[in-house]
């Protein structure tokens, strides 16, 4: 069969998988060199389009996609390239690189469908096939790739291409990522080797790679390969066999897929002799999910240290040299239990293992938090380190999990964080009798002005409406008043318009949230869709009718401002925003508190209170900020 060759041409739209940083090209500050690639045809699967022919078709509207990562580099780079022929050879433009080591990830030639604009319809034509893949066999050489860009001359790079096919495109043994689907995470690893004899490695790998025998020591910097392993599948290997690498931490960078639980597994293989010989030979293995790293001790520098042997104390992790491996300690079954309620306590569990019988030491825990079942903006709860957590309001409505790393006595002392597989919650308020707190977190955004979390007593039996629950503080108050003129805002609570959702914060001298104050004029009771006791305490909770506050201000005989507060709900002054400009009002003067009801377009009724009155007035413009007391009818 035929092999492709491509030629690629300046015409480069640079996307970083994560992160900032791209392959240079066309800087105008360092000089940058020509590279091309010669497309060339591998042989054809069964059942496939026989090559070249997919390489020649609609040959005015294909292009190459090739994903790049130069050495030293974070991220990595996806080029796209139009593609060109000459007697029905592909040729791809010239491309300028800086110099260095680059490898080809992914190599593929797609149709532009038509859409020159749009390049989410275009298919793919033919793909280069990766080391191991089905395919393999098809192609002399494969991917991932390295090749070098040498200054002052036009470097060419030959690429074989299969035909692709929808239904095979794991025989290539690649995948598709969207740019938002994955995130390149990186860890880095630095070892020591503890030798017997020096002269055992003359004229060693380690010899070269450290400038001559005379340089030798028994205590050596390790030459490392690690292989990443995902999902019991091996994507690539990364080793330090050089001058420059082997006195550097070894950078390893491997993709994480979104919304897909990914296990990984990094294989550490370290060159030691081997009879007259050198080789690498595995002693090692992290386990690890997603994003979670491997302990790199309390130090800061974010390396994991480890030692082959005993000449280095305090590393990471420490190999014994010349006998068995010593296998990190692991967490198995790992779970919480308890009640998803605020103050109730979740116990984390799990079982203890070392493979080598040593006993466990003092285990690290950890608490995260999550915004649903999938683990959505999971975080660490800051200050939850025990087997225990106790949860907390701002818990509520969400999920939460137990995390451990295990530690063993001795041996290799430090395992990898495993964390409970499913979560608790999502967390609930508890079933509620009057009588007792209401712990609730009120998150900013269309009703409460900002995240506060809350915790309001509530009171039943009160004259005139003895049958409903009452909250013993505003909506929104951080406490109960602690006079009937207590002007703070910590007890003030918010401020509402009318028949709006919107609540307001006053400090006294500005408004939160600060936005224009219009006035209102509309026919309507303040809707229970709108009601910020419903919104804020939950299903049940509502803004007292006005003949609710009559039946209580009657049977209480309020007049003035004393009895409210000597009351067991105790109501204080906790003042109102005006109707134009919303200015602060009254605060520890006047008590206004809102009903649910109307009497005209552009007044509501509400409770006032001050030192010589308390009645009910129907005249309350719409478009004044009032406080609210919530009740449930029991």
């Amino acid at each position: 069969m035929y092999k492709y060759s491509v030629t690629f041409s300046v015409l480069l739209i640079l996307s970083a998988l994560s992160g900032c940083n791209k392959i240079p090209v066309n800087d105008p500050v360092q000089a940058t060199y020509d590279l091309s690639f010669n497309i060339l045809a591998g042989q054809s699967p069964g059942g496939l389009k026989a090559t070249p022919d997919c390489l020649n078709e609609n040959q005015l509207a294909s292009y190459v996609e090739i994903t790049l990562s130069k050495q030293g580099d974070v991220t990595a780079s996806t080029i796209k390239v139009n593609v060109f022929h000459i007697n029905n050879q592909a040729y791809t433009n010239t491309i300028k690189l800086l110099p260095g080591t680059y490898t080809i990830q992914e190599f593929v030639m797609k149709n532009d469908n038509m859409t020159p604009d749009i390049l989410t319809d275009d298919p793919v034509i033919a793909a280069a096939v990766h080391q191991g893949a089905a395919y393999a066999s098809l192609v002399t050489s494969w991917l991932t790739r390295e090749f070098v860009i040498t200054p002052f001359q036009k470097n060419v790079l030959d690429v074989e291409l299969v035909c692709y096919d929808e239904a095979n495109f794991d025989s290539f043994g690649f995948e598709y990522f969207q740019i938002d689907q994955i995130v390149i995470r990186e860890q880095n690893f630095f070892g020591d080797l503890c030798i017997q004899s020096i002269q055992e490695y003359y004229n060693s790998p380690y010899s070269e790679v450290l400038g001559g025998n005379g340089n030798l020591l028994l205590d050596l910097p390790a030459i490392i390969q690690i292989e990443v392993v995902r999902n019991g599948i091996s994507i690539v290997n990364h080793n330090n066999n050089s001058p420059a690498g082997i006195s550097q931490p070894l950078k390893i960078q491997y993709a994480d897929r979104l919304n897909i639980t990914d296990n990984f597994e990094f294989k550490l293989a370290v060159m030691v002799r081997n009879g007259i010989g050198f080789q690498y030979e595995h002693f090692h293995t992290w386990s690890f999910q997603d994003a979670q790293k491997i302990y790199a001790g309390t130090d800061g520098d974010g390396v994991v240290d480890f030692v082959l042997g005993n000449c280095m104390p305090g590393a990471d992790l420490v190999i014994p040299y010349g006998a068995a491996v010593n296998e990190a300690p692991l967490a198995n079954n790992v779970e919480q239990n308890g009640i998803a309620q605020p103050g109730q306590v979740l116990t984390g569990s799990y079982v203890f293992h070392d493979t080598e019988g040593d006993l466990q030491g003092a285990s690290l825990y950890k608490w995260y938090r999550a915004d649903n079942v999938s683990g959505l903006n999971e975080v660490e709860i800051s200050g939850a380190q025990g087997e225990t957590y106790t949860l907390q309001p701002a818990d509520l409505n969400k999920y939460i999990r137990f995390a451990v790393i295990p530690v063993a006595l001795t041996g290799t002392q430090q395992g990898t964080e495993i964390k409970a597989p499913d979560y608790a919650g999502p967390v609930t308020a508890a079933s509620f009798t009057c009588g007792t707190p209401v712990i609730l977190n009120h998150p900013a955004g269309i009703v409460a002005p900002v995240n506060k979390s809350v915790t309001y007593g509530t009171v039943t039996n009160i004259a005139g409406e003895p049958l409903k629950c009452w909250i013993t503080s505003n909506l929104g108050a951080d406490r109960q008043a602690t006079a009937k003129n207590d002007q703070t805002e910590a007890s003030a609570g918010w401020y509402w318009q009318f028949n709006r959702k919107q609540g307001y914060k006053h400090d006294g001298t500005s408004r939160t949230p600060n936005n224009a104050w219009s006035s209102i004029s509309e026919n309507s009771d303040w809707t229970p869709d709108k009601d910020p006791c419903a919104l804020l305490i939950g299903t049940g909770w509502r803004i007292p009718t006005n003949s609710e506050w009559t039946n209580v201000r009657s049977a209480g005989n309020w007049n003035n401002l004393n009895k409210p507060w000597n009351s067991d709900l105790k109501m204080h002054a906790a003042g109102y925003l005006k109707n134009w400009g919303a200015s602060l009002m009254g605060r520890g003067v006047d008590g206004n508190y809102w009903s649910s009801s109307q009497n005209g377009s552009e007044s509501g009724s509400f409770l006032l209170m001050n030192s010589s009155n308390s009645y009910i007035d129907d005249y309350g413009n719409k478009a004044s900020g009032m406080t609210l007391r919530c009740l449930l009818d029991n």
